[in-house]
């Protein structure tokens, strides 16, 4: 199974039962024993569970480790609807992500995010989930809802004000796929399927090719 040098997974499990709130969908300042943390690490907490249990960077059965409480980690494998599923293997699966953990993060960042007075040190694990999260993180649920390509935008965790998201959504808005496909009545659609045949084929008539020119043109580079 190899060594388990840092319980990140373990630890990672704990503060999940003490802080995390699931109706809210965030990690609490003061958990349930009374240990208190700062609220930005709260907030790093948060991003590194939503990294961990709703991303690819872990597997099925870290997740389910994650947040079970106080689950042994040979005991997992009763909770996977698979009837043929080994036990060490699972073991190994959870060990292969906690292993990747301490690559990432190093074998400190549990008590960094316990400490009251780790600011510097939270900004750099801040980078690292953010770095994870652009490699992790599907974008398909905004990306999906707009005409614009967003491939040269990375994921990042820098906080933007509800005032400047709703400014940028409002400059989106005229662009929303459902938007634009509710301005084109049947005629309009007919009109862009020829639009397309006349880019896509090579008939050669005077009339096509001088419709051809002129979409050309308005359509630019």
């Amino acid at each position: 199974m190899g060594e388990y040098n840092s319980q990140i997974v373990k630890q990672l499990q704990t503060m999940y039962e003490q802080f995390y709130d699931d109706k809210r969908g965030c990690t609490k300042t003061t958990g349930s024993t009374g240990m208190v943390i700062a609220r930005r690490s709260a907030d790093l907490l948060t991003d590194i569970f939503d990294l961990c249990l709703n991303t690819k960077y872990t597997n099925e059965e870290t997740k389910q480790y994650i947040k079970t409480a106080r689950m042994p980690i040979t005991s997992v494998w009763k909770l996977l609807d698979d009837s043929s599923v080994n036990k060490d293997t699972v073991v190994n699966k959870i060990y292969y992500c906690n292993k990747k953990m301490v690559h990432d993060f190093g074998n400190d960042i549990m008590n960094v995010i316990r400490s009251r007075d780790s600011d510097e040190q939270i900004g750099k694990y801040e980078d690292i989930v953010a770095k994870l999260r652009a490699r992790y993180v599907n974008t398909s649920k905004f990306n999906s809802k707009f005409m614009f390509d967003f491939e040269d935008i990375k994921i990042n965790s820098n906080k933007a004000s509800l005032k400047e998201i709703d400014t940028v959504l409002d400059k989106l808005e005229p662009y929303r796929k459902s938007v634009v496909n509710s301005l084109l009545n049947d005629k309009d659609r007919d009109v862009v399927g020829y639009i397309m045949y006349i880019l896509e084929t090579n008939v050669n008539t005077k009339a096509k090719n001088e419709i051809r020119e002129h979409v050309v043109s308005r359509l630019g580079e």
